[in-house]
């Protein structure tokens, strides 16, 4: 799955920073190491990208960097301000990241795009997100595997745009016959058409 949005967003971001439980005990997280390292050729002595908790600090000290140099770009009149992607890997248990409508998450949340930057979150709770991060959110990334009956219906209910949850649950189903399947959402695009698809591989329509 990893390797496949590397190769999907390959070259859309100068600088991937991860916040996770297990950034440096899951191998599953190696290609991203391994692109961080060889493909962006950043030093992670140097310079840390890969975070076994939440830092606040470091986070801190990234969007301030990503700020200016953002406004650098804009002065110099760059056609493209550097793009920073941020993710944030199942922390939904952590009170001083997910649940808050005010803090740096919430921040990036709502004014990254601003300054170039990208807010990736992974969760098995979505409910447990704060409000402020959901409504913001430009995409998603759902799996069937949701036993939960309010969870299923809370992601249906915010998927579903301008069809019903019981259309989007069809095309969840769809995907699921695909191993490893997922639905992809575009929640920014005005194109019914372009809306779903199944895992980036082609577009799908709900009946």
């Amino acid at each position: 799955m990893l390797d496949l949005l590397l190769r999907h967003y390959r070259g859309a971001f100068d600088r991937i920073y991860l916040y996770s439980r297990s950034a440096s005990l899951d191998k599953g997280w190696d290609p991203l190491r391994k692109y961080v390292e060889e493909t962006q050729r950043v030093n992670l002595d140097e310079e840390p990208c890969f975070f076994d908790d939440f830092d606040s600090k470091a986070l801190q000290q990234q969007m301030g960097l990503q700020m200016r140099v953002a406004a650098y770009a804009k002065k110099a009149k760059h056609a493209e301000i550097p793009q920073v992607l941020w993710i944030f890997d199942d922390l939904v248990d952590d009170e001083r990241v997910m649940h808050s409508n005010h803090n740096q998450i919430a921040t990036l949340a709502i004014r990254s795009r601003h300054f170039g930057g990208n807010l990736w979150v992974a969760t098995q709770k979505f409910r447990a997100l704060a409000n402020i991060i959901r409504v913001n959110l430009t995409g998603a990334f759902v799996w069937l595997a949701l036993s939960n009956r309010l969870e299923r219906k809370a992601i249906l209910e915010e998927i579903s745009g301008r069809y019903t949850p019981e259309q989007i649950e069809e095309l969840l189903q769809h995907v699921s016959q695909r191993p490893f399947g997922f639905l992809f959402v575009d929640l920014k695009t005005s194109d019914p058409d372009k809306m779903y698809q199944d895992s980036l591989v082609q577009y799908l329509r709900p009946t």
